[in-house]
């Protein structure tokens, strides 16, 4: 803001850039950038609302987020078995303590493979969710980007008769330890992934 009126200046370029706004010298202000285009929007007010509607009628506007992405969220390594899930969410709720989601590590997993359920663990997922929902919660579950390398694991099979997962520059299936043991990785340059 200059001399109470409001402006915007949007400067449409991802290089590194310098802005100097009047400290070497008050009667000028200084942009500069290492590369790319120089394309500067000059966004006139004369108030601040003004210069973010015109800021937004250029770039758009971000979306809220849910809400519940807003409150608290509790994460640790490994809640399980279920029971302990369950057992967790009741003592939020009995202790009106605020809460909107609860995490799941990979411990929920069947032998750390994506996608599935250690039934032992958890018996009966879908009633838990449904119970967590009822609650109040919304429940996360983490994804591994690792697919354990097992014939007749249908993530594993599916990928590796589709052409799904990384490959070296001999067009050789990527593998490499992690959680599950030896595992093969998603090319999320293949827009079929």
């Amino acid at each position: 803001m200059k001399d109470e009126e409001a402006f915007g200046i949007f400067f449409d370029n991802t290089f590194e850039t310098h802005f100097d706004l009047g400290k070497e010298n008050s009667k000028y202000y200084y942009f500069a950038s290492v590369d790319g285009n120089i394309d500067y929007y000059f966004i006139y007010g004369p108030g601040i609302t003004e210069v973010v509607k015109g800021y937004t009628n250029l770039t758009g506007t971000t979306p809220l987020p849910q809400l519940w992405t807003l409150g608290y969220q509790q994460c640790r390594w490994a809640y399980c078995p279920e029971r302990n899930v369950m057992d967790i969410a009741k003592k939020f709720r009995e202790k009106d303590i605020p809460c909107d989601t609860i995490y799941l590590d990979i411990e929920y997993m069947d032998d750390f493979r994506v996608f599935t359920w250690d039934n032992k663990k958890f018996p009966n997922p879908k009633k838990m969710i449904k119970d967590l929902k009822d609650e109040g919660f919304k429940l996360v579950t983490i994804i591994d980007p690792g697919v354990k390398v097992d014939k007749g694991y249908r993530i594993y099979d599916e990928g590796l008769k589709n052409g799904y997962f990384a490959t070296d520059e001999n067009g050789i299936v990527y593998t490499n330890w992690v959680w599950p043991g030896n595992s093969v990785f998603p090319d999320f340059m293949n827009s079929d992934v």
